[in-house]
């Protein structure tokens, strides 16, 4: 190789990245985990509202009056409101890493964090789907005799509707977490 093939070679280099400074990396983890925080807190707005509708409709249509009913309708309630006390204490627990800790033991709570949060993906929330599909699967006698023939149509389609978007929806967002919580790993892995 000749000195002009080796300068060619040279000057050919993809420029060298430099690595992060430890006030970057500490400012976009802030960053990262303030955007976390806030995408728990529009799904506990989200889990909140509905159980609210649901109890609402829970006292409309007297609920209390059938057992199956008046247990599917708190069976949905019940699960909604065992997912948000889990975010709720998420949120808390991502309240508490520190990024400005040292390295090793911010990396350490965030994979413990990112564990929690694949448990609470693949197995919690799964768990809660179905439950309140089993709750709506309930309600269903209570729509029939409560509602007219028409809208008992409408509800069984567009709830069959719903719970297929619902199952996409949550699994878009889980794979969203888990991709920004791996990108996150790496970040202040390096």
């Amino acid at each position: 190789m000749t000195f002009q093939d080796l300068e060619q070679t040279w000057q050919g280099q993809a420029p060298a990245k430099h690595p992060l400074s430890s006030e970057e990396v500490a400012t976009k983890a802030k960053a990262s985990l303030r955007q976390m925080r806030i995408q728990q807190l529009y799904t506990l707005i989200i889990l909140g509202v509905t159980c609210l509708v649901l109890a609402g409709f829970y006292i409309y249509i007297e609920a209390y009056n059938d057992l199956w009913s008046g247990l599917g309708i708190l069976v949905m309630v019940l699960s909604l409101v065992l997912r948000m006390g889990l975010e709720v204490y998420h949120n808390q627990s991502l309240k508490n890493i520190d990024p400005t800790q040292d390295q090793q033991t911010f990396l350490q709570q965030h994979r413990s964090y990112f564990k929690q949060r694949q448990w609470v993906h693949f197995g919690f929330t799964p768990l809660v789907y179905l439950l309140y599909f089993w709750g709506f699967w309930q309600m269903l006698p209570a729509f029939k005799t409560n509602l007219s023939s028409g809208f008992y149509t409408y509800i069984l389609i567009s709830g069959s509707l719903v719970f297929l978007g619902l199952a996409v929806f949550i699994g878009y967002h889980i794979k969203k977490e888990l991709r920004d919580l791996r990108f996150f790993e790496q970040l202040i892995s390096k």
